[in-house]
């Protein structure tokens, strides 16, 4: 984590402030109460409300959530910037921590918890419940709290500021949920559960975050009747499904006209507004175009018009950050320029192999090169975020898909880089569950909190938590799933993106034969599995689920 005067994720590495324990309850029975400003944010309502919630389950004891005015006592759980805070005169650099960094500290027998004025304080109190108390939840439908009647609290004094300011799992199952894993980004579908007051604070796009300068996006299919010079001129004919002609510049003022509709028409503010071209090719070929392109590569003219479009929306909307991706003929910079404050790039790395990471196959090394193409955007672009792809096979959502092993390493990669946040692509276009499904999820939340978290740690302690005695046998399946000896030796099926480059390479959405004697094995491991639970209904029911990607890959 970014700025951290103590690390949280051993109770026993927290830093001592003073030397005296707070004794937050005893069998069953509290003292305390929870201190809010006496005009609290929303933000601070949910966050005070979270933490009372879950501390009754974890002691049995009410804490009763009261206004700073009325706060008289000694016993205080201060949750959130406030005049009664402001009191004590803690020693903080509050605008240091940014929009969502928090600090949790005891001061007497005073707990403090309060942060930044986006999602600093709800951040600051999901991390206590975590870290400090032991709180988890697993998947949307399985937590464990635990149980203690008498809750005493060592010294504490914790700084944190989240490493990625974009934390986004493209395919929530469950925003509460979400809430709690600490993401802050949400699709724009998603705009209304955003009045969830957990989810005060939280960013999303305006309209639609990808592939907008298309006839169903900000260039209407009417405009080509009335204008089809604002398309792509392809062999000689302009095309309404193609890529605009970027150089015209009546084509500029329609995109502006429309960016402003959408952003006036938003049910609330959005973060950003996507200005990038369609999921298909037809570049224009009329002589500017090709001009640009000759001058600054084939990225050159989308990037020259996102430059013109931030510069002028800035005037009326300086907060607003115009987004673009770095994707297919925009995948690398372009020369000889540099990107305009408000811009972002959102690098999408598609080609990729996600069985090895970013820096470990000559498939990836050889002929992707993603780290090199990243630090070229980030040498000149203000903000670079990635659009991590984890998707197995389109047709067959649950078939093991392996890219687990990878993991901590590009997370790792790409903060060191200087990636400011991601958006972990996570499904097709479907919510369905099972298989590995809900332990990769719960492996990306995490790595988008703290890029250094230890996923086989992790691993161990999901399986442990959701499968209870049946552990071991999934922990196998789990690096058995992941293992490149598991698949038959070779290239992958019609890819001809991989082909010449020996070994296994896994781009997103393939599937890689298992070897037969391999699913024997992983037969065997799940009839035991379920012997082992057969009394435990509930371990049983996840290693069920679980056992859905066997299928998956014997069909």
């Amino acid at each position: 984590m970014g700025t951290m005067v103590t690390s949280l994720f051993l109770l026993g590495a927290v830093t001592a402030c003073g030397t005296d324990t707070i004794q937050l309850a005893a069998d069953g029975e509290t003292d305390y109460r929870i201190v809010v400003a006496d005009d609290p944010s929303v933000e601070v309502v949910a966050a005070a409300g979270e933490l009372a919630g879950f501390l009754k389950q974890v002691t049995g004891a009410e804490f009763p959530v009261i206004k700073g005015s009325s706060a008289r006592s000694e016993h205080q759980i201060m949750v959130g910037r406030s005049p009664v805070l402001d009191e004590i005169k803690l020693p903080v650099n509050w605008k240091a921590l940014g929009p969502e960094g928090f600090v949790i500290r005891t001061v007497g027998r005073k707990l403090v918890i309060a942060g930044g004025p986006r999602r600093g304080t709800i951040n600051g109190v999901y991390t206590f419940l975590e870290d400090i108390i032991g709180c988890r939840w697993y998947t949307p439908k399985f937590s464990v709290i635990p149980h203690k009647p008498t809750l005493t609290l060592p010294p504490l004094n914790v700084q944190m500021i989240p490493d990625f300011d974009m934390r986004w799992l493209e395919r929530n199952p469950e925003l509460d949920w979400a809430a709690r894993q600490r993401l802050n980004y949400f699709p724009h579908d998603k705009l209304i559960d955003l009045k969830n007051p957990k989810l005060a604070g939280s960013g999303h796009s305006v309209r639609s975050d990808h592939h907008t300068l298309v006839p169903d996006g900000l260039l209407p299919y009417a405009e080509f009747d009335k204008h089809p010079e604002y398309f792509a001129l392809v062999k000689g004919k302009r095309m309404q499904k193609g890529q605009p002609c970027l150089t015209n510049p009546g084509l500029f003022d329609v995109i502006i006209r429309n960016a402003k509709t959408w952003i006036e028409h938003e049910v609330a503010p959005g973060r950003f507004i996507s200005i990038s071209g369609g999921d298909f090719g037809n570049l224009c070929e009329c002589p500017k175009c090709t001009a640009v392109r000759k001058k600054h590569g084939w990225s050159g003219g989308e990037m020259l018009f996102v430059n013109k479009v931030a510069a002028e929306l800035e005037k009326d909307y300086p907060d607003l950050l115009v987004d673009t991706l770095a994707y297919s003929f925009t995948q690398s910079p372009p020369a000889d320029m540099t990107m305009h404050k408000n811009v972002q790039i959102r690098y999408c790395p598609i080609h990729l192999c996600y069985h090895h990471a970013f820096d470990e196959c000559d498939y990836n090394l050889k002929k992707r090169h993603p780290l090199s193409t990243l630090a070229g955007w980030i040498d000149i672009a203000p903000r670079v975020c990635v659009w991590y792809y984890a998707l197995p096979p389109a047709q067959e959502p649950l078939y093991p898909y392996p890219n687990i092993n990878c993991l901590s390493r590009n997370f790792k990669l790409m903060h060191n880089a200087g990636v400011k946040g991601l958006m972990i692509q996570n499904r097709w276009y479907t919510e369905q569950t099972g298989g590995l499904v809900e332990l990769k999820d719960y492996l990306y939340v995490k790595l988008l909190w703290n890029p250094d978290y230890d996923v086989q740690k992790g691993i161990e302690e999901f399986c442990r938590a959701c499968y209870g005695a049946a552990a071991p046998q999934i922990i196998a399946y789990v690096k058995l799933v992941n293992d490149t000896e598991t698949y038959y030796p070779g290239e992958p099926a019609n890819d001809s993106f991989t082909t010449g480059v020996p070994g296994m390479h896994v781009r997103i959405g393939r599937r890689i034969p298992i070897k037969k004697s391999t699913l024997v094995t992983i037969k065997k491991l799940f009839d035991k599995a379920e012997r082992t639970v057969a009394n435990d209904a509930g371990s049983l029911e996840r290693v069920k689920r679980v056992k859905l990607s066997l299928e998956a890959a014997m069909k």
